[in-house]
């Protein structure tokens, strides 16, 4: 019998779904520089060292921002409002990391992203990169994946920013920490509107 070599395609859908605690991260010093090494994401987690993570503002043309409420399932912050974002797997660019995730949390490719932010997190001993990037699509084209999200929907940016405010927050986000990063996305919109 002649062996038969199988190549499996990914399509961007759900059907051979790869365990997460396995995919490979870089890790990081605490300052920012690359120790060389690449460990499995569960591994990284539980010992606590520095690696790269992304999340990306989607932005309508009404200034809404895209928000999704995170499996209820998921290890953190389960059913939390939050955004597209994930970790930064083995041999991805950030650009290319979040253009990923975007895509498989619901469905969507954005081909213009910009890196606006970027910082160390000592709780969660990571680096965020944050992008923002500007979007005609409707909340109806979205095609979210159930493992990772429940739903999406998008909020006025400045009533998003007053929700993160309180002490209620049904958010990943927390004002006193992360609102320096917000205001810079509110610089980035208000600038929109003046062109």
């Amino acid at each position: 019998m002649t062996p038969v070599t199988i190549l499996f395609l990914w399509k961007g859908d759900d059907s051979l779904p790869a365990d997460k605690d396995d995919e490979l991260l870089e890790v990081f010093d605490s300052n920012g520089l690359s120790t060389g090494a690449f460990l499995p994401r569960r591994e990284v987690h539980e010992k606590k060292l520095f690696h790269q993570e992304v999340s990306l503002c989607v932005i309508n043309e009404k200034d809404e921002i895209l928000l999704e409420k995170r499996n209820k399932n998921k290890k953190s912050n389960p059913s939390k409002w939050g955004l597209v974002g994930g970790h930064v797997t083995k041999g991805e660019s950030l650009e290319e990391a979040i253009k990923k995730e975007a895509f498989e949390e619901v469905g969507i490719y954005f081909d213009s992203v910009t890196l606006f932010d970027q910082r160390k997190n000592q709780k969660s001993h990571s680096f965020k990169n944050r992008f923002y990037t500007f979007t005609d699509k409707k909340i109806e084209e979205y095609n979210v994946q159930k493992e990772e999200v429940d739903e999406v929907i998008y909020m006025n940016f400045y009533d998003f920013l007053e929700l993160i405010k309180k002490k209620e927050n049904k958010t990943v986000y927390n004002y006193n920490k992360d609102g320096e990063i917000f205001l810079k996305l509110k610089e980035i919109i208000e600038r929109r509107k003046i062109k």
